[in-house]
């Protein structure tokens, strides 16, 4: 699959992602389609992650070892500083959660389990709507 944008227009995702295995392969493969990817185990080190890394989109678990996800999207819309990256929000099924998800500022939520090509369309479709104002 071809990459999102050349090499040298890369985009910076955060993986926001308790499990070491998702972690790892939801990481390759996004590196694999052009990608620049951190990777951080909780909503702390997310906070840190995004005032240095400045990622363009966060990809986001709902549940996550003390701060959860809610919170973490709650206080990532708060910030000045990033306000404006996309973030997609990842979870398992149900209604609520996605209405949760959504009112607590994320601008996607994929179902967990979910494929690679959707995680891939969602994150260029997001990446088209707030590319100009990213960091």
């Amino acid at each position: 699959m071809a990459s999102v944008l050349p090499p040298h227009l890369s985009t910076r995702a955060l993986l926001v992602e308790g499990r070491a295995a998702s972690a790892d392969t939801l990481r390759w493969n996004l590196e694999r389609n052009g990608f620049a990817v951190e990777r951080t185990f909780n909503g702390e080190g997310a906070l840190n992650r995004c005032a240095q890394f400045r990622p363009h989109v966060v990809l986001l678990n709902w549940r996550l070892p003390a701060l959860s996800g809610i919170e973490l999207c709650r206080q990532l819309r708060a910030l000045p500083q990033t306000r404006e990256v996309g973030v997609i929000m990842t979870g398992r099924a149900g209604d609520r959660q996605v209405v949760r998800a959504l009112e607590a500022g994320a601008d996607d939520y994929l179902m967990r389990p979910f494929g690679i090509a959707e995680l891939l369309a969602r994150m260029r479709a997001l990446l088209r709507r707030t590319r100009t104002t990213a960091l």
